[in-house]
């Protein structure tokens, strides 16, 4: 990307709507039902318990009391709390929306304050320059996170203004994807990056040096801090790259202290690795350690960490050696020229775990009534782990997978069931079982929406999205419905979607489709229930031709 470039892009930036900022909202509503981050809070398991009279009565009562223009779209599920809805868009703002009077109480130029702050270089230009992460809140602290830059921001809950800022990592493809998760005066948050993308962006770029980090940081005397750090591979280790932390957002046991991460997949690994993978033929189950991959490279693992200190309280390795950059990917015809080799020796299926696991307390319905985190990976697995020692409680291979799932972004989980949305990108052909309780099978390559029980991860129902349809929406539960969506349209293999979309609620113990909204455009992040609205975004960042939007649905109009 030339200067001139660079110094357009930077001149568009200014031209932009700077920070602004409105009255307060109209009505005191401090009371008013909370959704608390990308996951509904420190068990990031999309559950709405209280607080919301969408149920399946109301289900086909919804309709839109307004729709907002943020093309190309709105992708992050919004942070909700005393009647204000806080989200990113990709048009590089960040909004604050009374969503009653669908008036905006502030917004602000993300992209500006992107382009305004240190360190740019022509690496860092590259990356998308927005947040999409959800946001959380502390008092009249808002904390977000962008993708280029890599920078966590503290932000005035009532005026939108910046208060400080901090990078989060020295990489110039650093990016904040993972949402924060906020708990008892600290955020957690957990670095991914474009690395794996790198070549994209400048074919001659010598690959790979990431290595993904989980972090504590605290906001005290008006200034952000990281009180600790943890790396996924040891910092000191050569020859090693990836292990990215992202999707979701980190869940929280507080009677052990304890945080839970899942991690991506590794760039780039030492000769001698590539030449065990080959000696073994890079065989192994997705529950048996991996052979050539050392403990302490913590690829496509679930992490558990002391909240006070970082240290690692347990991991667990899911699957095979896992080596993949966007070069091992031949169907996008890029020219890498004849610098070194862009894809490693024996590259992997790219099956990152693309969110963080959900917490659920030990009770009756969880397996051996223990504390039990569960987590779905992009290779179609489906995992449940005890909270106390990592080991393995269950596992179902619910769905093909493939290197955009599989499974990413997030599950929801009530206290019987497991609620998931299949994506099946690589549109494979498969059977599945429709209900837990039938032998009654059918042959699908669509998506599925579907349920596990929580106590033994058997199937309790599954439901295949239309012909030339997929979703990769996450699920949210609430009352007796799930809601999630049909994304839009996809009749090729390993494509992304293209609109239109539609919103769904089902029936939570069946999955029959109580009802379906038609949308104007791509459906991709979770839907939110408060009281009597529910809120979400369509298009995303690829989105022409449709306006992308923040839609508040209504139930009393």
């Amino acid at each position: 990307m030339s200067l001139q470039h660079v110094l357009s892009l930077v001149a568009l930036c200014l031209s932009l709507l700077a920070p602004s900022a409105s009255d307060t909202p109209k009505a005191d509503r401090a009371q008013t039902p909370a959704w608390l981050g990308w996951g509904n809070g420190i068990f990031n398991n999309r559950f709405q318990e209280t607080g919301s009279s969408v149920d399946a009565r109301s289900a086909s009562s919804l309709k839109p009391l307004c729709q907002i223009d943020y093309s190309p779209g709105v992708s992050a599920p919004p942070l909700v709390q005393n009647g204000v809805a806080y989200f990113p868009t990709w048009s590089g703002l960040l909004v604050a929306l009374d969503y009653a009077t669908c008036e905006t109480v502030w917004q602000i130029n993300i992209t500006e304050l992107i382009f305004r702050s240190p360190k740019t270089t022509g690496l860092s230009v590259g990356i998308t320059n927005v947040s999409r992460t959800t946001p959380v809140i502390d008092g009249n602290v808002l904390y977000t996170g962008t993708q280029a830059k890599c920078l966590l921001l503290a932000i005035d809950v009532s005026s939108g203004q910046v208060m400080d800022q901090l990078s989060m990592h020295d990489h110039p493809f650093a990016i904040l994807t993972l949402s924060p998760t906020f708990y008892n005066g600290t955020i957690y948050s957990g670095v991914s990056s474009q690395e794996e993308v790198a070549l994209e962006v400048d074919p001659t770029y010598t690959c790979c040096s990431f290595k993904g980090t989980m972090n504590a940081v605290v906001f005290e005397s008006g200034k952000l801090k990281i009180v600790w750090t943890q790396w996924m591979i040891p910092e000191s280790l050569s020859g090693w790259s990836g292990a990215a932390i992202w999707g979701s957002q980190p869940s929280i046991q507080v009677s052990r202290s304890q945080l839970f991460i899942a991690t991506g997949n590794t760039y780039d690994v030492p000769a001698y690795v590539d030449e065990c993978q080959i000696a073994t033929g890079n065989n192994t189950a997705e529950v048996v350690p991996d052979p050539c991959l050392p403990e302490e490279i913590y690829q496509e693992s679930v992490v558990a960490l002391d909240l006070a200190t970082g240290a690692v309280n347990w991991v667990r390795h899911l699957g095979a050696l896992d080596v993949y950059t966007v070069a091992c990917d031949w169907t996008l015809g890029i020219d890498f020229g004849s610098g070194p080799p862009a894809c490693d020796v024996v590259p992997g299926p790219d099956y990152d775990f693309g969110m963080a696991p959900t917490f659920i307390p030990a009770s009756t319905n969880t397996p051996s009534g223990l504390d039990t985190v569960v987590v779905a990976q992009k290779s179609g697995w489906i995992f449940a782990l005890s909270a106390e020692t990592g080991d393995v409680l269950w596992y179902n291979d619910v769905t093909p997978g493939a290197n955009e799932g599989g499974f990413m972004w997030g599950i929801a989980v009530d206290d019987n069931s497991v609620y998931y949305t299949a994506f099946n990108y690589a549109r494979v052909q498969y059977e599945i079982q429709l209900s837990g309780s039938s032998n009654d099978t059918v042959n699908v390559s669509t998506s599925v929406f579907g349920a596990l029980h929580l106590i033994d991860g058997k199937v309790a129902w599954q439901v295949p999205s239309p012909p030339n349809t997929s979703s990769i929406v996450q699920p949210t539960v609430v009352n007796d419905v799930v809601i999630t969506g049909i994304s839009g349209v996809q009749t090729e293999p390993n494509v992304d979607p293209v609109a239109p979309g539609s919103m769904l609620v089902l029936d939570k113990a069946s999955g029959s489709i109580l009802a379906e909204y038609a949308l104007g455009n791509v459906l991709r992040g979770g839907l939110v229930p408060v009281d009597e609205y529910l809120l979400f975004g369509t298009g995303d960042k690829s989105s022409t031709g449709f306006p992308g939007l923040f839609n508040v649905y209504s139930m009393n109009q």
